[in-house]
């Protein structure tokens, strides 16, 4: 019998998630992904056809059509602060397509697009079908990831593969599935893969590496069942730093050399709020800014007054109470875009 401490995190349904959904729920869910992932490109291809290119995307496409591949790498090397994957795959791209704007253009509208489909595939073991459909649907209106997906830039291939090293992470360590029939090492290999990609296609997937790798020590240390995968672990981790080794000649140039002029003061703690409102209430011109303040606003007076409503031997104290909502009204006041 397993002790508490042996015991696996249970999600949804048991530790590797929920049962797997009937024929109908799947063929339900595969429309609705599909109308999800057009609405997504329509949206995304809209928004970058409704403005010409900004300097750093013409910037791009000029390092993109550089003479040769090598002379591309060496300008990276010495003039650039990106890895050469997201460049080396334009490349590619606009030589099969023709070379045109829109054409540069609509590579990463189709990755920004295929971010819905994604989500649900690595939600919904986990978390269940309407927490993945909830979550596609989400990104797919999100005004954060539509503004990196309109950009001839690597920021939307850069969610996209953390998104998936975070799936394949999880299918590694807790998918019964994978470990019923022996593939472990396949997922191992294929998240070394798709952490290769991301370290190539932006250096915050450093930021990503670490962040995982702390998760992974963290379980393996902490589930006693686990612990026989810090051989694979430890294995995985060699092959991706060994397949950057000959980039990090250019990583450390670029840190010594690469800048962007002296750093600019640091933005107000409400930035966070305002990137959540972003996220949760993609509305026009920024009305979600407004809404989102007053919607906590609210909340945190119903949250006093019921946390108040229980202490019968203390006198009520509702002017604090009304200061935190004067307070959070105010933000909001100040906040809006109007």
């Amino acid at each position: 019998m397993q002790n508490k401490d042996q015991a696996l995190p249970e999600s949804g349904g048991g530790w590797d998630g929920h049962r797997p959904a009937r024929r109908s729920s799947t063929l339900i869910d595969s429309l609705v992904l599909l109308a999800l992932f057009l609405v997504a490109f329509v949206l995304r291809w809209s928004a970058a056809r409704s403005g010409g290119l900004w300097r750093d995307e013409i910037e791009f496409l000029d390092i993109v059509r550089s003479a040769s591949v090598g002379d591309l790498l060496s300008f990276l090397h010495y003039h650039e602060s990106h890895p050469p994957l997201y460049y080396l795959l334009t490349r590619g791209w606009l030589n099969i397509t023709g070379g045109s704007d829109s054409a540069a253009l609509l590579l990463p509208v189709t990755l920004g697009a295929a971010i819905v489909p994604t989500l649900y595939a690595v939600g919904v073991r986990p978390f269940g079908r309407s927490a993945a459909l909830t979550a596609a649907g989400l990104a797919a209106f999100s005004a954060m990831l539509l503004s990196a997906a309109r950009q001839a830039r690597p920021y939307s291939l850069l969610p996209l593969l953390a998104l998936l090293s975070i799936g394949l992470l999880w299918r590694a360590l807790y998918d019964t599935r994978i470990i019923a029939t022996g593939v472990r090492r396949r997922v191992w290999g294929a998240y070394a893969l798709t952490m290769i990609a991301l370290l190539y296609t932006h250096h915050l997937g450093w930021i990503v590496l670490i962040a995982e790798g702390i998760v992974v020590s963290a379980a393996l240390v902490r589930f006693p069942v686990l612990r026989r995968l810090w051989g694979e672990w430890l294995a995985t981790l060699a092959v991706i730093l060994l397949a950057y080794l000959p980039w990090l000649p250019a990583l450390i140039y670029q840190l010594q050399h690469a800048g962007h002029g002296p750093p600019q003061a640091p933005e107000p703690p409400l930035v966070f709020l305002r990137l959540l409102s972003d996220l949760l209430l993609p509305l026009p011109n920024g009305l979600g800014r407004s809404v989102v303040p007053a919607v906590l606003a609210v909340a945190v007076v119903v949250w006093g007054i019921r946390r108040r409503a229980p202490r019968e031997s203390r006198p009520r104290r509702p002017r604090t109470v009304r200061i935190h909502a004067v307070r959070f009204s105010s933000l909001a006041y100040r906040w809006s875009p109007v």
